[in-house]
């Protein structure tokens, strides 16, 4: 729970999500206090969620920090959605926006990991120095 002594700095973080045409997916926003070396989450803070400028309505941070709001895709293609924090008195954020793709579900896709597709060298790794066993030390020159 936030304080009211002050003013806290706050960062939304809203993940991106996939969905299907017609079907509910859930809207996933985080809360956490901006600071040095720690972000702890807060809770209480009413966050609006919005589409399009049109507000899907509004949800309540719980003691982690998150918020959840469904939303139901309507058309094929990319929707841009933004939550903020409703009321800034104790809390401020700048606002977050993060993208659901909408997939027909008829037409298959391929998620892969662009390391997956490039080849592994089968010989040494390249740039590492290899050490000669078979050739002589040599001494430092000026030194015999």
């Amino acid at each position: 729970m936030v304080s009211s002594k002050g003013n806290k700095n706050g960062r939304l973080i809203l993940y991106d999500s996939m969905a299907v045409p017609g079907q509910q997916v859930s809207l996933v926003a985080d809360l956490v206090e901006e600071a040095l070396f720690t972000h702890a989450p807060l809770g209480g803070e009413v966050l609006l969620f919005l589409h399009e400028g049109h507000a899907l309505g509004r949800a309540m941070t719980g003691g982690d920090g998150r918020a959840v709001k469904p939303f139901v895709a309507s058309a094929v293609g990319v929707a841009a959605v933004t939550v903020r924090v409703e009321d800034t008195r104790r809390v401020t954020a700048p606002e977050s926006t993060a993208r659901v793709f909408i997939w027909n579900r008829k037409r298959p896709f391929i998620i892969a990991a662009l390391s997956a597709l490039v080849p592994r060298s089968r010989g040494p790794a390249v740039g590492l120095p290899m050490p000669d066993f078979g050739a002589k030390a040599q001494p430092p020159e000026g030194k015999a």
